[in-house]
């Protein structure tokens, strides 16, 4: 195991520092804005934290056309519990009462420049591919 630097963590300070904070959001929805134009798909966040700014989450999204959710958890750099940097899961949602849950890929990561490599590729797939649940729990094994 080894320790991360802390010149590679992208966003250190996000908690402290509201700027930092519009930033890291600003990352990731500058993201899926290019992933939706290149793939022709629509999303739109689902949990509104416009005055939480805690990270949790620091982005989702919803894309109705395909049924499927990512909300990504950025982590506080001093509270990285056992050196792991980067986690996902499967989980279901439910967005509008009554309605069938929605599968949600969940993110919980320190971002760093290796950290987002991969939450790029887990994001990417879940979004783009055709992947089942039970296969993208394969691929977050595989990836992380």
């Amino acid at each position: 195991m080894h320790k991360v630097m802390a010149s590679q963590i992208l966003y250190a300070n996000f908690l402290e520092d509201r700027r930092v904070y519009g930033l890291a959001k600003t990352y990731w929805k500058r993201f899926f804005d290019q992933l939706a134009a290149a793939h022709g798909f629509v999303y739109r966040a689902y949990i509104n934290d416009a005055n939480d700014y805690d990270g949790n989450p620091i982005f989702s999204a919803y894309i109705q056309d395909k049924n499927r959710a990512v909300r990504v958890i950025q982590i506080d750099p001093n509270e990285l519990e056992d050196n792991i940097l980067t986690t996902a899961w499967m989980d279901t949602i439910e967005l509008v009462e009554g309605q069938a849950a929605v599968d949600e890929l969940v993110i919980y990561t320190l971002l760093t420049v290796e950290t987002r490599v991969k939450c790029v590729a887990l994001i990417e797939e879940w979004v783009l591919g055709d992947v089942t649940v039970e296969e993208m729990k394969g691929k977050i094994d595989e990836v992380l």
